[in-house]
């Protein structure tokens, strides 16, 4: 058998190698839809989520998974660190957990964005704002004076 140091390193070896798998796979799907992308804007279509709004709730979603995750992996990889009859066991905690914080940490920045760039609500929502306060009331409004313009008999021969 193998000593207990070989067999972390395979684990952490396959824990990145999951995570290059999986990153990998994502960005070849973004490229491929990038690509399909352009080939309809070269063909004049235009795609049907080229005008798209987003409220930044899906960082704020990935952020909580990723950090429920991320807490879950460092809580599971906890034991890993304690080594029985060690004279020092809180130094050999640290290594084990270093995965599961990182995954942890990434999903905190991600919350902390949507935090940050989320726009401020308005004071007033639209409505109030273009309706009067009152139902009687009718709002006071410039009035709106139109100059008439005469056309020459060129331009009235040639309107149909």
């Amino acid at each position: 058998m193998g000593s207990p140091e070989i067999g972390f390193t395979i684990a952490c070896m396959g824990f990145l190698g999951f995570f290059v798998l999986l990153f990998g796979t994502l960005a070849l799907m973004r490229w491929f839809r990038h690509k399909e992308r352009l080939a309809m804007i070269e063909q004049g279509l235009m795609p049907a989520d080229a005008v798209r709004v987003r409220n930044g709730k899906g960082a704020l979603a990935w952020g909580i998974g990723i950090t429920a995750f991320g807490l879950a992996l460092t809580c599971g990889l906890l034991p890993l660190g304690w080594r029985v009859g060690s004279a020092r066991p809180l130094t050999s905690i640290g290594p084990s957990l270093l995965p599961g914080l990182v995954v942890l940490f990434m999903g905190l920045a991600l919350i902390i964005i949507y935090f940050v760039t989320r726009p401020a609500p308005a004071d007033e929502s639209l409505e109030e704002a273009l309706l009067p306060s009152e139902l009687d009331e009718t709002p006071d409004l410039p009035a709106l004076e139109l100059e008439e313009v005469e056309e020459s008999p060129e331009e009235q021969r040639a309107r149909p």
